[in-house]
């Protein structure tokens, strides 16, 4: 399947690209002079349940995320599999280039047991459209995890970093908190949400952490709080299909 996504890029005209995957169409116009903003992450997501497999391995494909300038393309897919009542989902990313070979990424790779649901979320590019962020989700009931990953679609290289361990200092220990991310700020660095996850709350009980804007430093892996003010961007380039 993805070989001949390849080819069909290879293909079209640079004039306009477009392709059609779970009812998202996502074009790029190489000459335009601005960028537009992501409204809400687009993401593929499969559910680890013995009743929706019908194979050894489910793999779902994504829509294809455009960078704000057209130069660069990524399809998200999860591949499923199934094996002694264990749900082993990987999270991969295929990216075309201009002037480039393709990047076939795997990001993440876990091990655990059914009714999970797994999602790999496209939450934005950069402005100058040569860094995409990606979320990878596991979610149960009314839990859930996002871990941020960084790809540098021009050397191929990719930083995934987990939040959680990053505030042990910060907060009490078993605070429940979650960690959204959601976009790049200005000098280039991750913008996170944070804050109490309330359903888990006592009644009366206050909350471990306030609800917030933070920054991930990706390289460093430090955090620290930002204005809420700041510009966040998530570019990228989404129509309806038709």
């Amino acid at each position: 399947m993805i070989p001949d996504i390849m080819r069909m890029v290879k293909r079209t005209t640079p004039s306009l690209l477009c392709f059609v995957f779970a009812g998202v169409c996502l074009m790029a116009q190489p000459t335009a002079k601005t960028a537009s903003q992501l409204a809400h992450p687009i993401d593929a997501t499969v559910q680890c349940d013995q009743k929706v497999f019908h194979a050894t391995t489910e793999r779902v494909y994504g829509p294809i995320s455009t960078s704000a300038y057209g130069e660069l393309r990524a399809t998200e897919v999860i591949a499923k599999q199934r094996n002694d009542n264990q749900c082993k989902p990987k999270w991969l990313l295929h990216i075309t280039r201009p002037a480039a070979k393709p990047l076939n990424l795997q990001i993440g790779e876990t091990e655990d047991e059914w009714y999970y649901e797994y999602s790999l979320e496209i939450i934005g590019w950069s402005q100058d459209g040569k860094l995409l962020l990606a979320g990878i989700v596991m979610a149960a009931g009314d839990w859930d995890k996002s871990i941020p990953v960084v790809v540098d679609t021009a050397t191929g290289k990719f930083w995934k970093v987990t939040i959680e361990p990053l505030f042990e200092k910060r907060l009490p220990a078993n605070c429940l908190a979650y960690f959204n991310p959601t976009g790049f700020t200005p000098s280039g660095k991750v913008a996170f949400t944070a804050g109490p996850r309330e359903n888990d709350l006592a009644e009366g009980e206050k909350p471990c952490i306030a609800e917030g804007l933070w920054e991930l430093d990706y390289l460093q892996k430090t955090v620290k709080p930002l204005p809420k003010s700041t510009h966040i961007e998530h570019y990228g380039r989404v129509a309806a299909a038709h």
